[in-house]
């Protein structure tokens, strides 16, 4: 029987001995374990337990293996190229591994503490689908496909299910680790969005997406029933595969699928921080944000979008 087919300290012991000297080896086997335990029947329990120690090894890997595409050259070399794709495709198998226990719970096989694993399995789920977007963004690629509506279908049940603000810390067995809820997972993927990262510097991605979690909290996002819109919203449809986008009108028959995403108050907020630093680096915000960034973002999301295609009209 495979290691992760047994009792956890099996898996333990498996994660323990991985070649962390050699990330060539150890990525070859986490992505090949990932994959196979992606595809075998495990109660959802031992699922999370394991996938917890997945999560220490992918991140693990990731902070070793960005050097090869990030401060680089583009385009990226062929070798860079696949490292980048691996890294993306660790963080998709991960979302994976959480969408099977979402699917299990709700296509009707229970355990004992389904409501908890429910929390986390979405909660999980979210966080990595986002990271996948990230990972393609900060090398230039394309939002892969389906992510973005996974996340917006994720985030409409956990809300009907008032399980979106919950929050989940990062490593669960650690009760001092940092705590994000659905919520403001979800919102940290609007945020890089909204900042358009193809017209970013790398850094720019990387530190625009570390500080989502906190600016996103700035958002409003509300129904698009009765909403006069702005210039400052952004649509989001629940069932397409888009990132929310800039809209002219909303006809009546059609709003019930769609939220709005108003970026005015995040606007206020980062022209905030940009005062208070005058002009400098903001202290809150990594040391490669500049407040010359802030404030192009800042004017960028309070203005009208430039009309670079066509828009949205519905």
């Amino acid at each position: 029987r495979r290691y992760f087919e047994l009792e956890s300290s099996a898996a333990d012991a498996w994660f323990e001995a991985l070649p962390k000297t050699n990330l060539g080896e150890m990525a070859r086997q986490v992505f090949g374990a990932l994959t196979q335990f992606n595809r075998v029947e495990l109660a959802d329990s031992h699922r999370i337990k394991v996938a917890e120690r997945f999560c220490t090894a992918v991140d693990y890997l990731v902070q070793n293996l960005q050097r090869h595409f990030l401060d680089t050259a583009f385009p990226l070399g062929e070798k860079a190229e696949q490292v980048a794709a691996l890294v993306r495709e660790l963080d998709a198998g991960l979302a994976v591994t959480y969408k099977i226990v979402i699917e299990r719970i709700l296509g009707g096989i229970h355990e004992a503490d389904d409501q908890r694993h429910l929390t986390i399995a979405l909660n999980r789920a979210m966080r990595y689908l986002a990271r996948s977007l990230y990972r393609a963004v900060l090398v230039y690629q394309p939002w892969p496909a389906g992510d973005w509506r996974e996340m917006h279908a994720i985030f409409a049940f956990a809300t009907a299910k008032a399980l979106a603000a919950q929050p989940v810390r990062e490593r669960l067995e650690d009760g001092e680790s940092p705590a994000a809820s659905l919520d403001e997972l979800y919102r940290q993927a609007i945020v890089l969005a909204a900042a358009e990262p193809q017209r970013l510097r790398q850094r720019e991605i990387e530190s625009v997406f570390q500080n989502g979690l906190r600016w996103g909290k700035a958002l409003g996002i509300g129904s698009a029933d009765g909403a006069e819109v702005s210039p400052t919203h952004r649509l989001i449809d629940l069932n397409a595969d888009r990132e929310p986008l800039p809209v002219e009108r909303l006809s009546e028959p059609t709003k019930g699928r769609f939220l709005l995403v108003d970026l005015a108050p995040l606007a206020e907020a980062l022209r905030a921080e940009v005062e208070k630093a005058g002009g400098e680096t903001p202290q809150q915000a990594s040391k490669q944000l500049v407040g010359a960034m802030l404030r192009r973002l800042s004017a960028g999301w309070s203005q009208p979008a430039k009309r670079r295609f066509s828009r949205t009209r519905l």
